[in-house]
Formats: C-alpha cells, sequence, structure tokens
C-alpha cells in the first residue's frame, strides 16, 4: 500500500469488545522521550451496534421420549422430519457436528427421500430407515443408497467439490448441504431460508454464526431448528439456545506465543523476500498474542523449521 492502512474488524459473536479490537489492531513500536524503543497497542475505535439478529429458534425433539426409541436409533424420527424441514424451504443449510456425522446424515436424507419418491413409504415414515424393527445405515457402510440430492460439505472434500457444491447450492440447484463447520462462516453461497442443527451446536457463538447464515441480509430473520437425538443433548441444546436469545456470548481468549502458527506465519514471509532475524523479530512482535515472545523461542523456531 505504502502507507499505513485502515483495518475494519466485523462480527456478531464476539465478546468482549476490548479484547477483540486490540486483536485486530496489534502494537506498533513507539520511541519513549528517553530514546527508548517500546510496543504500545495500535489505537481502535469500537462502534458497538449492539442489536441482536431476529431468530425464529425452535429445539426439536424427535421422539416424545428420548429414553424409549424406535428400534433403538433416533435417526428413522429425525430424518424424516427434517426432509419436511427442507422441503418446505428453497435453500437450507443442514449443520452437523462432525465429518461423520455430516456423512451420514445425507446418506440417510438420500435413503428417506428416495423411498418416498418411489413411494415405497408414505411421506414423514420412519420406516424407511427401520426395516422390521431394526434401524439401517448403522454400519460403516451406511444405508448403500449411491447418489441423491443431498450432499455432504466438510473439509476433506476436495476444493473443486466443495467450490461446486456451493454454486450449485447458490444457483438453486441443490435444496440442501449438509456441512460441518465449513459453511458456518460469511461465505457468499446466497440466499439460505432455513438453517437445521443436528444436535446441540454446542456453543452459543457457534449455534449464533450458524442459524445467522439464514436470513443473512439486515432486518431479515433467521429461521433456525435444531433437531436433538438424546436428553444430555437437550439440556446442552437448551442451554445454547438461552445463550443464545440472551446474546450471552462465550468470551474470547487470545492464545499466546503459538509457535506452530508462528512456524507457519514465517515459512510464507520468508518463500517471498529474504528477512534478518531481528527486523522479523520486531514485525512478529506487533501481532497481538505474540508482544511478548521471547528471541530464544524464536531462535527455537527458526532452527526447527
Amino acid at each position: 500500500a505504502g502507507h499505513p492502512i485502515q483495518r475494519i474488524g466485523l462480527s456478531a459473536t464476539q465478546r468482549p469488545l476490548e479484547e477483540v479490537a486490540r486483536f485486530v489492531g496489534g502494537h506498533i513500536w513507539q520511541v519513549t522521550d528517553d530514546g527508548e524503543r517500546v510496543l504500545t497497542p495500535r489505537p481502535v475505535t469500537i462502534v458497538d451496534a449492539g442489536v441482536l439478529k431476529p431468530m425464529d429458534l425452535r429445539i426439536i425433539t424427535p421422539v416424545p421420549d428420548l429414553r424409549r426409541l424406535p428400534g433403538g436409533s433416533i435417526w428413522p424420527a429425525l430424518i424424516p422430519r427434517v426432509l419436511d424441514e427442507i422441503r418446505r424451504h428453497r435453500t437450507t443449510l443442514v449443520f452437523a457436528n462432525s465429518r461423520r456425522g455430516a456423512e451420514r446424515a445425507a446418506d440417510r436424507l438420500n435413503e428417506q427421500y428416495a423411498q418416498e419418491y418411489e413411494e415405497q413409504v408414505p411421506p414423514g415414515s420412519s420406516e424407511a430407515l427401520l426395516v422390521n424393527g431394526v434401524p439401517v445405515g448403522e454400519g460403516w457402510t451406511g444405508t448403500g443408497r449411491v447418489g441423491g440430492p443431498f450432499r455432504a460439505h466438510h473439509g476433506s472434500v476436495s476444493r473443486a467439490v466443495r467450490l461446486e457444491l456451493e454454486r450449485s447450492l447458490k444457483t438453486g440447484k441443490l435444496p440442501a448441504l449438509i456441512a460441518t463447520s465449513s459453511l458456518e462462516l460469511g461465505i457468499d453461497i446466497g440466499a439460505v431460508d432455513a438453517v437445521l442443527q443436528i444436535q446441540s451446536p454446542r456453543g452459543i457463538s457457534r449455534g449464533l454464526q450458524r442459524i445467522g447464515r439464514s436470513g443473512h441480509m439486515v432486518g431479515q430473520t433467521s429461521y433456525g431448528r435444531i433437531y436433538v437425538t438424546h436428553r444430555e443433548d437437550l439440556l446442552d441444546a437448551a442451554a445454547t439456545v438461552h445463550g443464545m436469545v440472551e446474546g450471552d456470548i462465550e468470551p474470547t481468549h487470545t492464545p499466546r506465543n503459538c509457535l506452530d502458527i508462528l512456524a507457519q506465519q514465517i515459512v510464507a514471509m520468508v518463500a517471498s523476500e529474504p528477512w534478518t532475524v531481528d527486523v522479523l523479530f520486531d514485525l512478529v512482535r506487533q501481532a497481538y498474542g505474540y508482544e511478548q515472545l521471547t528471541l530464544s523461542a524464536l531462535t527455537a523456531v527458526l532452527k526447527m523449521i
């Protein structure tokens, strides 16, 4: 840029703002009247909008009694509810808490959809995933269904496939995507009508990020449904939703002197131009969280890489 630039940090899920401001601003070197160089926080102006986004948020228990599950599995009752919700919206994001969970949810949704489409079971029936009282799709092979309209999106999927899935969702070719944290942040995937969360998101800020993907425009209401799978999950979801409604976001903590991140950053820096150790040390310490980094720690990282 050739001159100092202005940094702008935007988030709806951070607290306390003073800590985040220190992270965004970092430090600058200044010379005291005694001629000593010291690190001081870069000035940052905090603008607190102080507005909670309107949310249409509910916790769904798929069965009357979580202690008594048909066939010992929640999925035959849960998946038809999720599929019905997807059908009632144009574009839906379904979040799971793990890659395996996303893959299995997509597999079961495709099985439910296929059996209903082929009129093997009526819409909403639990019999698609419960054959003779035995749940299907519980083993490592899943339901055995190949193909279908529902796909999983997570970090183990290749970048090319992820981009293709995002484009298909954005253009309306896909009615829904089943994702992990790979789609909870501000990726431009177009208008999302509803967000469905399988199991508690296990975090207030994570819940707000995910549910907030629906109704993403200013003034719109975020539509979210959380489907619980066992009694402890229900307690977790209730506490999380209470925090989401109250805006009681978990406080942010900035880790100090993370040497793995430092090593990655140094490799990226020296890949483009030469650096001397002293200039590198001065620059690294300007980042919030590294102002107390010692020269011995930096030297050890340099030796390691």
